[in-house]
């Protein structure tokens, strides 16, 4: 684990690499792809989500991983879960959205791990929870978290 810290992974074990975030990286790569080319009213709440995400950081607890999404307004608007008469995003759409892709990380999960999404805004993620909450280093090429 402190080499990952090192080489710019997050310190977790490889374990949660093996079982979650591998695996929820291809969920992640695929709402992505399958979001390419269609425009932002044919995107499923779990695409929507995934393109108003500017930053992924993930904790691990013995058989529990946390993926904490920091959204953005700017992003919220173009992915569509944007409230225009609130002029923020669209909380309950959100929320609805993490629910649905908390379900297909949990199916692709294995080894007994759990997965919980978190959702939160650059406004109102403390400093110190930001540095306890690693960045999500995607470890294969390309990083589709980089969008």
């Amino acid at each position: 684990m402190w080499a990952a810290r090192r080489f710019g992974r997050a310190a977790h074990p490889d374990a949660v690499e093996e079982h979650v975030l591998h695996r929820a990286g291809r969920v992640v790569t695929n709402a992505l792809k399958n979001s390419t080319g269609a425009s932002a009213g044919k995107w499923t709440l779990q695409q929507k989500l995934v393109r108003s995400t500017d930053t992924w950081l993930v904790t691990s607890a013995e058989k529990n991983v946390t993926f904490t999404l920091v959204l953005t307004v700017e992003k919220a608007k173009t992915s569509g879960l944007f409230n225009s008469a609130d002029r923020s995003i669209d909380l309950n759409a959100a929320k609805a959205a993490a629910k649905a892709l908390t379900k297909d990380l949990v199916a692709v999960a294995t080894g007994g791990y759990g997965v919980k999404l978190e959702l939160t805004t650059w406004d109102a993620l403390a400093a110190g929870d930001y540095l306890d909450r690693p960045e999500w280093t995607w470890e294969s090429a390309p990083d589709p978290l980089a969008l």
